[in-house]
């Protein structure tokens, strides 16, 4: 049977044996910890060992192999060493937490360092810990990323590098950040900023060749680019606050274009500088337009050599001056310093506005270059006086002269027979002044010499039928017996509201007129005196007028010539035609005496009432 060999030991659990309870050399176990302890030389107790699930080590670890850690280790620092060719050490330090190193060759040389600070991540490189080194990332505790700078200013990512314009030569380019692509990384895109003049650049270029320049394309297959712009509303959308918005320049040579193209044609519209001009055209279809150094513009060619105005000037014909105070639309004309003169051998002419005046000239034909003598044809003065032919008399707005006998005016229709309307040269009262007809002639309405509107009729007599306004203001209609004229329409409600017949008759709603009654509007206010004398005289009666058929129902009323006798103030005038008048009544007044007798009445036979009232109770 084997010797079997019984250390101390004991069953509690975290229980430590004290140095009276072992010896120098002797061992101790704690069975519930798995816990394994000597006495050394000096009377210390010692823990030799255990079989935790973690392992915490007080100290430097150095191993010549490897460590190979399944659990959780707990170390103030770990370096791994190969001597000459590199290793890595982990340290804790005092101000900015644990630390991970990694270096070539010897632990002075070559140093990235990676490390948490204030739940930042940041790599940096230089000498070891304890001297100068320079931060190379970092990432802050909201995610962003700064590389080549501590400060992120909340960005998402930071990149900081040199500053300067690109390269344009050689292979070290001045720049912050480059994208490259293709088999040799050759094809770069190139970012950059420039402090000293506060801009920033995007170049495309060759990584190995710095002053080659590549394209560079901004949404190749669509896509709208904002400047200046948050929401771009077209494929290139511009917009600023400064007066100059955009700014294109040729780098070398005096002529410069922008090419509009339309990939269907073999040609391109362009706006261009020539000089000081300023053209537009198509590219390789010749030129336009041009505005020249004076401001004068050509359309479809060169402006003429013009003086003292700017001008529009289209082809060899038509033109648009200004000065000061002056405009000009012509014809086939030019102002030169010596004067107007032919553009082309033909007629010319011209409209002229100057100091508040409309004036229209023609010239007859005349050569090329040659000088114009201009007629004035019409004018509009200041004052908006119309002259045609002439230059408007002092207070007439439109003052139209001919010097032949036929109308001044005639606008006709396509049947030349048919006037639409003219003004006529008659000077008798019996002939027209101003005339509208149609197509057959017949007269619509005239203005005749002596100043009396005929309308639907061509003579001032009463007969035929019509209208006439009369310089005065009368106003004459002439209707058939079965007509009706003054005619009122309603058209909310759609019917005629107020006709005259051609009896004389009114037809209206005689319950809507109204008489002005106000008390402010009336003077010498007495009582109206008793009218049951008067209306007595007055003998009603049923009677036809002559102009009535006697199977008409009789109207009812008085003859004026009995009720003159006793109230000659209710007594007018009626003119049955120009050379009669006939006596009338004023109806109205008589009903308002009707009304003053009728009280009287009522007064009478109240009176009456209560005396038979009395002689009944009694």
């Amino acid at each position: 049977m084997a010797t079997k060999i019984v250390t101390k030991n004991s069953s509690t659990a975290s229980a430590v044996p004290t140095a009276s309870d072992l010896v120098q050399g002797e061992l101790a176990v704690n069975v519930a910890d798995k816990r394994l302890f000597t006495e050394d030389n000096g009377g210390s107790i010692v823990e030799l060992g255990t079989n935790p699930s973690t392992l915490t080590v007080t100290g430097e670890i150095t191993a010549n192999g490897g460590i190979d850690v399944t659990g959780t280790a707990t170390m103030d620092g770990l370096v791994v060493d190969t001597s000459s060719v590199g290793g890595f050490k982990v340290t804790n330090e005092a101000t900015s937490g644990v630390h991970l190193t990694t270096y070539q060759g010897t632990t002075n040389s070559n140093v990235r360092t990676a490390y948490v600070d204030s739940q930042e991540f940041v790599v940096s490189t230089g000498a070891p810990t304890g001297t100068t080194v320079t931060e190379r990332f970092r990432i802050d505790s909201s995610g962003n990323v700064g590389i080549g700078t501590s400060s992120t200013s909340g960005l998402k990512t930071v990149i900081k590098g040199e500053t300067g314009y690109p390269a344009t030569s050689g292979t070290t380019q001045t720049g912050v950040l480059r994208l490259a692509g293709g088999t040799g990384l050759y094809n770069v895109l190139d970012m950059g900023v420039n402090e000293s003049t506060d801009t920033a650049w995007i170049q495309a270029t060759r990584a190995n060749s710095l002053g080659t320049y590549d394209k560079l394309l901004l949404n190749p297959y669509g896509g709208n680019v904002g400047i200046g712009t948050s929401s771009p509303s077209s494929a290139l959308h511009v917009s600023a606050s400064a007066e100059v918005v955009t700014r294109l320049s040729r780098s070398a040579g005096s002529n410069s274009l922008v090419l509009f193209q339309d990939p269907t044609t073999t040609t391109a519209p362009y706006i261009g500088s020539y000089g000081n001009a300023m053209a537009f055209g198509r590219y390789g279809g010749g030129e336009s337009m041009r505005i020249d150094s004076s401001g004068n513009v050509g359309i479809g060619c060169t402006p003429d050599a013009w003086s003292g105005y700017s001008v529009l000037q289209i082809g060899t014909a038509g033109c648009l001056a200004a000065s000061e105070d002056t405009t000009f639309v012509g014809a086939n004309a030019y102002s030169s310093a010596s004067g107007w003169k032919y553009v082309t051998t033909d007629e010319a002419s011209l409209y002229q506005q100057h100091s508040g005046k409309h004036i229209w000239y023609g010239a007859a034909s005349g050569s090329a270059d040659s000088a114009v003598s201009w007629q004035e044809r019409m004018r509009i003065d200041s004052s908006g006086n119309v002259g045609i032919g002439t230059t408007p008399a002092t207070g007439v707005r439109l003052d139209i002269r001919n010097n032949s006998t036929t109308n001044i005016a005639d606008l006709r229709n396509a049947n030349s027979s048919g006037f639409g309307l003219y003004v006529a040269a008659g000077d008798t009262s019996s002939q027209y002044a101003f005339r509208a007809a149609d197509y057959q002639n017949n007269a619509l309405f005239s203005v005749m010499s002596d100043g009396n509107l005929l309308v639907g009729k061509t003579t001032t007599a009463i007969d035929p039928e019509g209208a006439i306004i009369k310089q005065a203001g009368d106003y004459y209609s002439t209707i058939t017996s079965s007509n009706n004229t003054y005619h009122v329409y309603d058209t909310t409600n759609n019917a005629y509201t107020f006709y005259v017949n051609a009896n004389g008759g009114i037809s209206n709603y005689s319950g809507n007129n109204v008489n002005l009654s106000d008390e402010r509007e009336k003077k010498n206010i007495e009582l109206l005196e008793s009218q049951w004398d008067s209306l007595k005289q007055w003998s009603l009666k049923k009677f036809h007028y002559n102009a009535d058929d006697d199977s008409d129902n009789k109207k009812l009323g008085v003859i004026a010539q009995e009720v003159e006798a006793h109230n000659p103030e209710v007594i007018g005038e009626f003119q049955v035609d120009d050379e009669t008048t006939r006596m009338a009544v004023k109806e109205q007044q008589m009903v308002w005496m009707a009304i003053k007798a009728l009280q009287e009445a009522q007064t009478r036979i109240e009176t009456l009432e209560a005396r038979v009232t009395k002689l009944e109770n009694n």
